[in-house]
């Protein structure tokens, strides 16, 4: 039998050129998943190609790190306003500040582990809880 013969399916899209491709994406600051939308297919196909291609699934991790590298680097440079002058006039052209709540609320959806809010801790599960009866206090429903 050919080797054409034993492959069963659709042939995949999969290059090896997407390793660096996703570690250059994520370092712009987009996500893993909008790398399908860039290249062109579905996003389901990034995680099988993580399952089938161990290299593929390194890269992954970089350009997630990549990612996380530049929106901390966006949170740095957001603590200071920045406004740019002409220089003629003097007059304010151009200014730029971060937006504390979308960017903690980007870190939080980004990267949840480290970025979440605390939980509050849970008490023993053997704590025993007392309710007190008083059967004076029972009244009967009304018809």
């Amino acid at each position: 039998m050919a080797e054409s013969e034993n492959k069963l399916g659709r042939p995949t899209k999969y290059l090896p050129e997407y390793c660096d491709m996703i570690i250059e994406h994520c370092s712009e600051g987009y996500s893993f998943d909008s790398f399908a939308g860039k290249i062109g297919i579905n996003q389901d196909t990034l995680y099988n190609w993580c399952k089938l291609f161990p290299e593929f699934s390194v890269a992954k991790s970089t350009a997630l790190e990549k990612a996380r590298l530049f929106w901390e680097k966006q949170g740095i440079d957001g603590l200071y306003s920045i406004t740019e002058y002409d220089e003629k006039t003097g007059r304010p052209t151009k200014s730029k500040s971060l937006s504390s709540s979308v960017w903690i609320y980007n870190m939080k959806n980004r990267f949840s582990k480290e970025w979440s809010d605390r939980v509050p801790e849970q008490k023993d599960s053997n704590t025993t809880v007392n309710i007190a009866f008083d059967p004076n206090k029972i009244t009967k429903k009304k018809k």
